[in-house]
């Protein structure tokens, strides 16, 4: 096969002519300026601006450079004659990028994890930045209906990050009221992706498990119960100790698991949970737990069903292989060597 070569001058002039007609508006070249003594932290901002500004930008650069502008660089920024004029301009890149159809869910949560750490940090500073907090706390409100399924991955973030702002008169009415949306949001997310019940249905003639205990565990009555419980909590406190956010969510799926009383039952449920969207963040760990457990859920198999077994285990394998080739192959040498 040839060998591509790569000219590093050719490489240079491409990198230069991406650039050559960006223009700066105004607004955006004063806040560049504010850092012009400091090469490292005005590197980044100029960068960060120029590809904002770039008709077809790296919008995933642009957003970690934002972070980096009003996390890491925070203790230059504060220190700035007028500092919340200093973070408009940031707050409101993040804002655009927050609202842009373009940008993933990804990074439309690791926006919102940004917003939310930085709120904390200018809310606990020995000076009131209220114009900072209201810019801050509109921005996080207003964008909930747009990008729901990013709240909903980010709500352990607006319980971690929002404790003080709740406990404050001007902020704790907007704070319970965002959360509580996110709330119902994260209910009707696990409630739609899961429907337990549809899933028990197609298994009835594996499962052993008693329904009701499966469906008080995870399905309709527990999601009755959640939604009954959210409507009486008042108190923002109450509410993240009370209430499970996405991530728990996926854990109480997850711990279901044992739930079950035999093998060949665990291991239908895994794939299951495998097929779950909420579950993605947990597939690594799904994928590792049904090979662990294979060789006993074999054992369980009478040997006429052997066969259609493997049958059923190489269809849902070839749902996986494609971003799980190497625990697919793991599997697959567990069944061979049985």
């Amino acid at each position: 096969m040839e060998k591509k070569l790569v000219s590093k001058a050719l490489e240079a002039n491409l990198a230069e002519t991406r650039y050559r007609n960006i223009k700066i508006p105004i607004e955006y070249q004063s806040f560049i300026d504010i850092s012009k003594k400091y090469y490292g932290i005005h590197k980044r901002a100029n960068d960060c601006i120029i590809e904002y500004q770039h008709p077809f930008s790296n919008k995933k650069f642009v957003i970690e450079e934002l972070r980096k502008i009003l996390i890491t660089d925070f203790w230059f920024y504060i220190e700035v004659e007028e500092p919340e004029k200093a973070f408009r301009i940031p707050l409101k890149l993040l804002g655009n990028l927050l609202n842009d159809e373009q940008v993933t869910i990804t990074l439309k949560t690791f926006i919102l994890r940004t917003l939310l750490e930085f709120t904390r940090k200018i809310y606990i500073e020995k000076h009131d930045f209220q114009v900072t907090l209201i810019t801050c706390c509109n921005t996080l409100s207003q964008s909930f209906e747009k990008n729901k399924k990013s709240y909903i991955e980010a709500s352990r973030y607006f319980k971690r990050y929002m404790k003080e702002l709740a406990t404050d008169d001007r902020f704790k009415e907007l704070a319970l009221r965002v959360t509580n949306n996110i709330y119902e949001a994260v209910i009707s997310f696990w409630e739609e992706d899961s429907c337990v019940e549809s899933w028990v249905q197609q298994k009835e003639s594996v499962l052993k498990i008693d329904k009701a205990v499966l469906e008080n565990e995870i399905g309709k009555p527990w999601f009755r119960r959640l939604r009954g419980k959210l409507k009486k909590i008042g108190d923002w406190q109450q509410m993240v100790e009370e209430m499970p956010d996405f991530d728990e969510m996926g854990e109480r799926f997850s711990n279901t698991i044992n739930l079950f009383p035999s093998f060949i039952e665990k291991f239908y449920f895994i794939f299951y949970l495998l097929r779950l969207q909420g579950m993605r963040d947990q597939k690594e760990r799904l994928i590792w737990k049904l090979n662990k457990m294979l060789v006993q859920t074999m054992k369980e198999i009478e040997l006429k069903d052997i066969t259609d077994f493997i049958d059923h285990l190489f269809q849902h394998l070839e749902e996986l292989k494609a971003e799980h080739a190497s625990a697919v192959l793991d599997i697959l040498l567990t069944v061979g060597k049985k």
